[in-house]
Parts: structure tokens; sequence; C-alpha cells
């Protein structure tokens, strides 16, 4: 059975629909360390790096929370830094890995983290957007979607391919917009499930193309207005 790690706060929109696609949902405590509107969002959280790797944070440290993740990842690791309630330093594991690379802002992510991935052969993309994980939807090894421009510069010019979206399409409460990256999850090999739906058709139209270039299958889990929860750990 596949396991995904989301937020409490989203345990019915969308954990019964990805209950239903036969999902072993695990709900991730709110982390009183971040501030309350995304003290929910796993990519401010939790970071899985290998199979048998995941970066928690210092927050979960001897709870439950932790024990329930040992029975399924044999090494998990904390951030050197100490994590906050606002920006650089809430945002201590919000890395992007798509394939071989790891999209970070190197004055937000956490130093002990990135010198991990370097060690593990991944290849550093800097860029100026510290919610990284939040901006980014990976679609393949070498492609993604983005709504951030530095993003779609930096990774552009290392010859991934990259379907840059220019404008805000999903909301978040308590902000004037939510991420693409954490409105998105990628449940497969083959399916990339979205939060709810993309109300611009344009913008549908292109996103469903170019999954479907990499033959990908998009994945609608409500029919709400498309919405951030902070992605998922899918495994």
């Amino acid at each position: 059975m596949k396991h995904a790690i989301i937020g409490e706060r989203y345990s019915q929109f969308p954990g019964k629909a990805l209950e239903s696609l036969g999902f072993d949902v695990i709900l991730m405590p709110d982390n009183a360390l971040l501030d309350k509107r995304t003290a929910s969002h796993t990519d401010m959280s939790v970071l899985k790096i290998s199979p048998d790797i995941l970066y928690l944070s210092e927050f979960y440290k001897d709870t439950e929370f932790e024990r329930q993740l040992k029975e399924y990842f044999a090494d998990i690791r904390y951030p050197e830094g100490k994590q906050g309630s606002a920006y650089p330093s809430d945002s201590l594991l919000n890395v992007s890995i798509v394939g071989k690379y790891f999209i970070y802002n190197p004055v937000s992510a956490d130093r002990k983290l990135v010198n991990n991935l370097k060690a593990m052969s991944y290849t550093g993309i800097p860029v100026k957007q510290g919610y990284t994980n939040c901006s980014v939807c990976a679609v393949s090894d070498d492609a993604l979607i983005t709504s951030d421009p530095s993003i779609y510069k930096a990774c552009s010019s290392e010859g991934l391919d990259v379907l840059y979206i220019d404008k805000p399409i999903a909301a978040l409460e308590g902000f004037e917009y939510g991420f693409i990256g954490g409105s998105s999850i990628r449940l497969s090999d083959t399916d990339i499930a979205f939060t709810g739906q993309i109300a611009n058709e344009e913008i549908r139209g292109k996103t469903d193309s170019f999954l479907r270039k990499y033959g990908k299958n998009a994945v609608y889990l409500t029919g709400k207005v498309l919405f951030d929860i902070g992605s998922a750990i899918v495994f």
C-alpha cells in the first residue's frame, strides 16, 4: 500500500479523496513553530530526500508522529538551523527535489540539508524564491511547472523543461494566493494530482498538455477551486 503524509487540517479535503485512491493517509499534526496559516503544510515541515531518509522539523522530535514515521524511514534527520514562524527561518526544509536536482534558496535552506544533498550527488540550482517546494510541481526528473520567474529562469538555464504559469491559480487561506507546488501531489510515475480545479481554462489546457507530454495523467481530487495544502509526501 502507498502512503501519503498530509497536514491534519486537510484530513477531509483532500484526505478522503486520497484514501479513495487507495492511499494510507498519515496525518501530520500542526507545527507550532510555524505561522498558524502554514502550520499544517507538509512542505514546510517534512522533506523526503530518498526512500530511507526523511527530514523533519525539530518540532516533531520525540513525538508520536516521529515514531510513526520511523516505521517507514530508517534515517530521520533534523535541520541544523532553528525553525521559526517567519521567513527565512520558516523555510529551512522548503527545498524542491526534481530528479537529480535540488532547487533552493541559499539564504533560507538549511545548511546541513544542502550539504547532505550535495554529498548524495544532487546538483543544486540556487534561486531567489525561498518557498521553492511550495512553488514547484515536479512532473518528471527533468520537467516541472512553476509560477515563479526566478525558478523558471534558473531551471530553464540548467536544461530542464519548465511550464511557466504567469499568474496565481491557487487559493491559500489567509494569503492573497497559494502556490502550484502546494496544490499538487505526485501520486505515482503516471499520475499528478491537484487538490481542486484549475479555473482558468487556458492554463488548465496548457497544464494538461504539458502533463501528457511526459505521459502523466491529471487527477483532480475535489470539485473545489485549486487550493494550497502544502502538498503531500507520497511513498
